[in-house]
């Protein structure tokens, strides 16, 4: 048989009452909780609460778990009124099948109170409570007893002699709407907050309990750190500090600072002095204390804990990493310390000054959850609260997040301890794409910037050895989605130049310049101090169209010719093995792989050819028709027109840069799997270019 209620014991006003006093009054984390109801349910007297006990209550709406807290119903001990008003909006909201009924197996929940009226309004003194059940449920309900008590006590319907009749039949109304409902009958939250229906002083379940407190955000610099954080905050309270090696505690805390004011002049009897008809003044110097972002942090957050449901208040951190933490926070240091509801575990004695200060902004606050917050410390005989809002001790309040950025490449000035740093959660935030499809606009050439990020953190941690180093996404800002050329060396060339390469050296492909010559960071500017373009440009390109990157990298073969809109099955299948080891020598010379081979070919075609201008290699290389390869060898012109209309993100990285003796510049195609590269060799020996390209044998 199926149970629309547990039966343990009669759900009752002392039932509940007693519920409510074993359990905690704050939202806390689910262990924890459990242990705490298990001790003082002993002390009643009871045995091993989660074993029956818990269902009961659960079903009672007393309390909810998800997987990782604990929601009481209650924040406060309750009276005995104040149970007999929660019950009966309780008896006149239950509903089942719910999460603890799993017996009970239908489509629709039915709201039993709601039914029932109907049912008693249409069927008058032939109202069978047995029917009733039957209409409601489609299995067999057992120990009716139990429900038949919850009915009589707390709904607006008596059963007596299994006949259903009203209360009161002048406030009983028709609920057509309310007694079938469609929910989630494993939602354990959503049944929670029905049985409530926001009538009666509960505990609302808050997204922001499953936040970190406390938590450092760290990762390469440019990666978004301070934007995740800004984004997530922006709904409510924050206040901001970037930490420096100059930061201390006043500066994070409050301390007495001077201030001019003017004042008026009197003279030794006590007047005004009056000259030509105004009063003298003079300016004095005055101290006042000046709270800074800690301290009004901290006031904000216990004001919220006025209401029902204390909003967060935020305290964000940046650059956390180049201050002095053990200085900067001083004795706070031990405010760090959360228990499971989110309070310090311990107070500290604030100074006569900061106390002073303190009570002038608390004193007056009527904190609703006062009973809840003093039962976290049993153990402390005065009242917590008070000392709190008088100014006699400092202690974080459950709704006051703070929240710190770190950049991995920074070098901390000064060491943060471990145990500083077990304070803390610690999220990483990772170099990605952020889709917001910025370029790099230099002259007349653009250069997708999330390509470059991703070529010139290949170069940075070949040469370091570490992501520390890396740029992320959000390094440069662009503007309109546009990185100009003094962005681009302000920032990016800076940045390389002095805090990366300057350790490791210059002497890589990416830093020569136009002549094999190292590039300098002078070189990047003009000698009016504007951008040098063309030596952007020729940077740019040397580190996105790196030999020893697109080797690395073994640029994937693309399986649809976005512009040709075709699709080859047989590519499809051979793109598997796309990653096979083949090398193959031009001209009987060399070791490439198949995708920089082609474009060794055309190289040495270009070299033995230096009368032809690129428009005529072009050409000559087109004829060999190579399938699905229409761009094997474009133009420059050709190539930068494609890219104003290509969606293709990697477009840039699927053909390779080459400058011809004349100066002129064409694009050779690295989109090359087995079948195409073997198509190539097979037309170009045929073709008598004075050029070959041949497999070496292993």
């Amino acid at each position: 048989m199926a149970d629309p209620i547990c039966r343990w014991r009669n759900s009752s006003i002392k039932q509940l009452i007693e519920f409510n006093s074993i359990f905690p009054l704050l939202p806390t984390e689910k262990s924890q909780g459990r242990d705490y109801v298990e001790k003082n349910w002993k002390l009643f007297g009871g045995n091993n609460f989660f074993t029956t006990p818990y269902q009961l209550a659960a079903q009672m709406g007393v309390y909810y778990e998800n997987e990782s807290f604990m929601f009481p119903r209650f924040h406060k001990l309750i009276t005995i009124d104040e149970a007999s008003l929660y019950l009966q909006y309780w008896g006149k909201n239950y509903y089942a099948p719910n999460p603890y009924t799993k017996s009970i197996q239908q489509e629709k929940s039915v709201v039993i109170n709601n039914f029932l009226v109907n049912w008693a309004k249409d069927k008058g003194v032939t109202a069978s409570f047995s029917e009733a059940l039957n209409e409601m449920f489609s299995s067999e309900i057992g120990n009716t007893d139990i429900l038949i008590n919850m009915l009589n006590n707390f709904s607006e319907v008596q059963i007596k002699d299994d006949i259903v009749s009203l209360k009161d039949a002048s406030t009983a109304r028709y609920a057509d709407s309310d007694v079938w409902l469609e929910v989630d009958q494993n939602d354990k939250e959503e049944f929670f907050r029905f049985v409530c229906k926001d009538k009666f002083v509960c505990h609302k379940i808050s997204d922001t309990l499953q936040k970190p407190l406390q938590q450092i955000y760290f990762g390469a610099p440019g990666t978004g750190k301070s934007h995740e954080i800004k984004d997530r905050i922006k709904k409510h309270k924050s206040f901001r500090i970037t930490f420096h090696p100059d930061t201390d505690y006043s500066s994070f805390v409050g301390a007495y600072k001077p201030t001019s004011v003017e004042v008026r002049m009197r003279d030794m009897a006590g007047h005004v002095i009056i000259e030509d008809g105004k009063e003298v003044k003079e300016t004095k110097i005055f101290y006042e204390y000046v709270k800074q972002a800690f301290l009004n942090a901290y006031i904000e957050a216990w004001k919220e804990q006025e209401k029902e449901t204390p909003q967060p208040v935020y305290l964000v951190i940046e650059e956390i990493n180049r201050g002095n933490c053990a200085q900067i926070f001083g004795d706070i240091f031990q405010l760090l310390d959360r228990n499971s509801n989110g309070f310090s575990d311990y107070a500290i004695v604030p100074d006569a000054d900061l106390s002073r200060h303190v009570k002038k902004d608390l004193e007056k606050l009527v904190i609703v959850n006062k009973e809840a917050i003093n039962a976290i410390y049993e153990e402390c005989e005065e009242d917590m609260v008070d000392k709190v809002v008088n100014g006699k001790v400092l202690l974080l309040p459950n709704n006051l997040y703070i929240w710190a950025t770190m950049n991995t490449s920074d070098q901390s000035l000064f060491p943060i301890d471990s145990a500083f740093k077990r304070r803390w959660d610690w999220k990483y935030i990772k170099i990605a794409d952020a889709h917001k499809n910025w370029q790099i606009k230099i002259g007349t050439k653009t250069y997708d910037w999330w390509q470059f990020v991703q070529a010139i953190n290949y170069f940075v941690f070949d040469a370091t050895q570490s992501e520390d180093k890396n740029l992320g996404y959000f390094f440069a800002k662009a503007k309109d989605r546009i990185i100009n050329a003094e962005t681009f060396v302000s920032k990016v060339i800076f940045y390389l130049y002095t805090d990366v390469f300057k350790d490791y050296g210059f002497s890589g492909d990416i830093f020569k310049g136009a002549n094999d010559d190292e590039m300098t960071f002078q070189s990047f500017y003009n000698a009016d101090g504007s951008p040098c373009e063309a030596q952007i440009i020729r940077f740019i390109e040397n580190v996105m169209f790196s030999d020893a990157l697109l080797e690395t990298l073994k640029v994937a073969v693309s399986t649809e010719d976005e512009d040709m809109n075709v699709y080859d099955e047989d590519e499809a299948v051979d793109n598997r093995q796309s990653s096979n080891r083949d090398k193959f020598m031009v001209n009987g010379a060399g070791s490439y792989g198949k995708c920089l081979a082609p474009f060794e070919a055309v190289k040495a075609y270009s070299k033995q050819n230096p009368q032809m201008n690129a428009a005529e290699i072009v050409q000559v290389w087109s004829n060999l028709n190579v399938n699905h390869m229409p761009h094997l060898v474009e133009t420059e012109q050709e190539f930068e027109e494609r890219a104003k209309t290509t969606k293709d993100v990697k477009f840039r990285v699927k053909a390779k840069r080459l400058e011809l003796p004349n100066g002129e510049v064409i694009y050779v195609s690295n989109q090359f799997n087995p079948i195409r590269i073997a198509e190539l060799i097979e037309k170009l020996n045929k073709a008598n270019l004075g050029v070959n390209i041949s497999l070496i044998e292993h």
